[in-house]
């Protein structure tokens, strides 16, 4: 099935990254618990950083959630229209 991302984006625009730094220790410092999602399964996530360097350096750190869809769900979301031909071509094989 299809799979998605979310992002997740911290950083400062306010304080340059001299005076304040975003730091990820390492990627066991995320903890999701408790994914109860109906449609979807978490895949884990990716963390990096994503430092702005322009005219001044502002700290910034990007985590990257991975989920994948559900067989079982997306066959229930269907439109109704096919969920009545499903069961009537089963009946005729």
């Amino acid at each position: 099935m299809d799979s998605h991302q979310c992002v997740m984006t911290l950083e400062s625009f306010r304080f340059p990254s001299s005076q304040l730094r975003i730091i990820l220790g390492s990627k066991e410092d995320i903890n999701v618990e408790d994914t109860n999602l109906e449609s979807f399964s978490y895949m884990g996530h990716t963390a990096e950083d994503c430092t702005y360097e322009g005219v001044y350096q502002f700290s910034c750190v990007r985590i990257i959630f991975n989920f994948q869809r559900n067989v079982g769900f997306f066959v229930l979301q269907v439109s109704p229209k096919n969920r009545v031909q499903l069961p009537s071509l089963c009946s005729t094989y």
